[in-house]
């Protein structure tokens, strides 16, 4: 969600600055149908540890040692490759659902799955690759037994939300976050009587 802020207008920037939301999306695991096979010439896999040097290069805005605390926990990293290496690449968590935009975390229900941090190289854009890969971790978690997959999206990102609908998510309702100075007003609004996943606020460095 930090590169959605960094390309959004500047009327988006400011707004979200101050108000931010984001949509939870569910999806179970029982649909084995499957509508976005992989391009010829790429292939989806679980990197391994010693495979984060080429996701680095796709992100190396990212932090190697919170890698290495997501992997030791049991993330995995699924990626869509070609001989040249990751171009597309997203996390998922069975621990809990990663809310740094909302200065939070979902915490996951038993057989729940969720889905961060998804990032495609902007020269691979338009080629549906987050929905093939998308298929291939539903199916990596359904051989798990997994129930649902989760996907928290920023009300913002409307190509996101774009993306998700095909896939057979369902939006079952949304958190949001007010941020003036050191004040924090979450809430959540359900969209039926499924219910939301509950947030545990992160805790705030001392100064």
């Amino acid at each position: 969600m930090s590169a959605l802020r960094e390309h959004a207008p500047l009327g988006v920037r400011l707004r979200t600055t101050f108000v931010r939301r984001v949509v939870l999306l569910a999806c179970g695991l029982d649909d084995e149908t499957e509508r976005f096979p992989v391009p010829a010439g790429l292939r989806v896999a679980v990197l391994t540890p010693d495979e984060m040097d080429a996701y680095g290069r796709l992100r190396p805005d990212q932090d190697a040692p919170a890698l290495a605390l997501r992997l030791a926990r049991g993330d995995r990293c699924f990626a869509v490759l070609d001989d040249g290496g990751v171009m597309h690449a997203t996390w998922a968590s069975a621990a809990g659902g990663p809310l740094p935009y909302l200065d939070a975390d979902a915490e996951l229900a038993t057989g729940d799955v969720c889905l961060y941090d998804s990032y495609t190289s902007p020269t691979r854009r338009g080629l549906d690759l987050s929905r093939c890969r998308d298929e291939f971790c539903r199916r990596h978690y359904r051989a798990l037994g997994m129930r649902r997959t989760i996907a928290l999206i920023a009300r913002e990102n409307a190509a996101g939300l774009r993306t998700a609908e095909p896939l057979g998510y369902r939006a079952i309702g949304e958190y949001g976050l007010l941020r003036l100075g050191p004040l924090r007003r979450r809430w959540t609004v359900a969209y039926g009587a499924e219910p939301l996943l509950p947030l545990r606020p992160r805790r705030r460095a001392a100064r």
